[in-house]
């Protein structure tokens, strides 16, 4: 593999995760001037962090761990396209066009992103400055609720309801009726509205506080709006919000790049078997391990996207992948293709590693996505403390460490196959176990 080509990537996946962790970091610097409270459970910076964790969290980790998983991958495809010798008799017609004209397209898309994303009308917390999260009261508070909670307290009110209740998903509530379906004979019972209520302790104080469906639908519609209108100024805005706005293309581009890698991985795997087996198991445990890395993203999301509901409703604001349905049905195509269309059958353990995922994956975002939701939030969102995030980062040293040692048990176990087929000859071995002539 040409030295060109992996400096490029290196360039490329470098200036990446240092946008991912410039973001957070920025978060840190601005938000963390507080003395009063703890540094870590109920400081601003620390709530900000992982109640939208799929942003600070998600992309400083595991979308670094991603970057790693996938480099050698990326190396290979950039190599496969640009280095015109390394094709021999099997060349790709105009490859250096081709790859110039989809690596601008795809820059291209993720500018385009980036504006609909700032152009849209969803806005989040962490994009107004501290002193404006410091110094708002909430609208119409009175002994006990308010027309809409404060900025601040609606952030502790999903933290501590995470950690207290665990289940969140059924205080969701439903603000606008089905035109299709007839209301139910009874209405639904009255339950906790984090928009207008804060409460102490476990929730002992609740009792007799609950509010319908129509009260609580009103106070998230008050919070979204003030929200909103506090954006609209931009003294207002915090200097994350200004870095990020920058920043968004890339976020953008590092999706896009990875949708667009694991078609690539589909359609040319025998190119890669051909001209880069000497990389085969590197490639492989790449591919594994940055898919468990990418799964983060799906449960955070969820988690975030439920946690912004219960405050600001349905149609308020959210993130920049606002539509949960449509993003787990997009990164479960994604997941499973790569899983099951790339990983080659040779690889035998790749293989029964990445079918297994590809079934769990489907079972768990499937059949309990509640429950990943509700867990999600607790450990890996709103409701995380500090050891919740010490082992997110565990989690992905032990994903790094994995994809050093997937390439190093392949090939052990390839070796002792080798032997018990061969008596033990000292004859040289090919790369990838299993018959090669479908690849020659």
């Amino acid at each position: 593999m040409h030295w060109g080509s992996r400096a490029f990537v290196f360039l490329v996946f470098l200036t990446l995760a240092v946008s991912f962790w410039a973001t957070t970091s920025m978060l840190y610097i601005e938000f963390s001037g507080e003395t009063e409270r703890n540094v870590f459970n109920g400081a601003l910076w620390f709530t900000l962090l992982t109640h939208y964790s799929d942003l600070f969290i998600f992309f400083p980790l595991f979308g670094t761990v991603a970057l790693i998983a996938f480099y050698i991958p990326a190396c290979a495809f950039v190599d496969m396209y640009w280095n015109i010798a390394r094709q021999q008799d099997d060349p790709i017609p105009n490859s250096r066009i081709r790859f110039v004209f989809w690596f601008v397209l795809l820059c291209a898309f993720s500018f385009f992103i980036s504006l609909g994303i700032q152009n849209g009308s969803e806005r989040s917390l962490w994009q107004l400055t501290p002193s404006v999260l410091a110094t708002d009261k909430g609208d119409g508070c009175g002994e006990d609720d308010c027309a809409r909670v404060s900025f601040r307290d609606g952030l502790e009110n999903i933290r501590r309801l995470s950690r207290v209740r665990g289940t969140i998903t059924d205080l969701s509530r439903v603000c606008q009726p089905d035109n299709f379906v007839s209301p139910p004979l009874t209405p639904p019972r009255d339950r906790y509205c984090a928009a207008s209520t804060n409460f102490q302790g476990e929730g002992g104080d609740l009792q007799g506080r609950w509010k319908p469906n129509d009260a609580c639908c009103l106070a998230q519609q008050n919070f979204d709006a003030a929200v909103k209108a506090s954006h609209d100024d931009p003294a207002n805005r915090s200097r994350t919000h200004e870095l990020q706005k920058h920043l968004w293309p890339l976020n953008i581009f590092f999706l896009l790049t990875l949708m667009a890698m694991s078609v690539l991985l589909a359609l040319r795997r025998p190119r890669i078997e051909k001209f880069y087996a000497d990389c085969a198991r590197q490639i492989d445990s790449g591919v594994i391990v940055g898919v468990m890395a990418m799964a983060f993203l799906v449960i955070m999301n969820r988690g975030f996207l439920e946690a912004t509901q219960l405050l600001h409703g349905v149609k308020g604001a959210a993130s920049f992948h606002r539509g949960p349905d449509t993003f787990m049905v997009l990164f479960s195509i994604w997941a499973l293709l790569i899983l099951f269309s790339f990983v080659h059958p040779a690889n035998k353990q790749a293989e029964l590693t990445s079918r297994f995922l590809g079934v769990a994956f489907s079972v768990l975002f499937v059949f309990n996505a509640d429950t990943v939701t509700n867990y999600g939030l607790r450990y890996l969102g709103a409701g995380a403390g500090i050891r919740s995030v010490i082992g997110l980062g565990v989690i992905a040293m032990l994903l790094l460490a994995l994809l050093i040692a997937i390439p190093r048990v392949q090939l052990t176990a390839g070796d002792d196959d080798k032997d018990q087929g061969d008596g033990g000859s000292d004859r040289p071995r090919p790369i990838l176990d299993g018959p090669r002539e479908r690849i020659g």
